[in-house]
């Protein structure tokens, strides 16, 4: 079984295609983002083979083990596909989202597209022990921004921003690298300062 391969881009679509000298050979794979990536760019990836009875083996390749097996933990809760959890990391972060599973914050999880209250619901209920051992066995710290997100959301929302608009603030504010403990007021200054530069 491959876990992990070392090798060069050789092709970028809704797959990214890698070939590798140890393994003589190009394999495809499923990624977060594709767009991330570039054709000849040497890549190392955590692979994770996925099997359905019907379509057979696919392969999944992350730029971190950490994301690897938070995706294999997503695809542990019912209901959620590769598909799916693919399109989860592709929203969000590490920390956000076993923060969010962690706090039991419905409104955070719903705002993911796909995923509606019931399925934010279900994820709380399956994943919230199995995210507080990932959180404590990787030392993922779900401090910072993310605990303000559903704060910060209700306020803009009661500013009468838009969603497209408070959806933009929020992916913002996840990749913002603040001291270990900010306070609202400080988070709220950025989010409204980042609006005030794109009208």
């Amino acid at each position: 079984m491959i876990t992990y391969i070392k090798g060069t881009v050789q092709s970028v679509n809704t797959m990214v295609s890698v070939r590798s000298d140890y393994l003589r050979m190009g394999l495809g794979f499923n990624v977060i983002d594709s767009t991330s990536f570039t054709v000849n760019e040497e890549v190392e990836l955590y692979v994770y083979m996925h099997w359905n009875q019907e379509q057979g083996p696919s392969l999944y390749g992350f730029r971190s083990e950490e994301e690897k097996e938070l995706f294999i933990l997503i695809i542990g809760c019912s209901g959620i596909g590769p598909k799916m959890a693919l399109g989860i990391l592709a929203q969000t972060d590490v920390s956000t989202f076993l923060g969010a599973i962690q706090a039991g914050d419905v409104k955070i999880l719903s705002q993911l597209k796909g995923v509606g209250a019931k399925k934010a619901e279900q994820m709380i209920l399956q994943l919230r022990s199995k995210a507080e051992s990932f959180i404590s066995s990787h030392g993922v710290s779900c401090v910072g921004a993310s605990q303000y997100l559903s704060q910060l959301s209700e306020v803009l929302a009661s500013l009468n921003y838009s969603r497209t608009e408070i959806q933009q603030v929020l992916a913002y504010m996840r990749a913002q690298e603040f001291e270990a403990k900010p306070s609202f007021d400080r988070v709220m200054r950025d989010a409204l300062s980042f609006l005030a530069k794109k009208v």
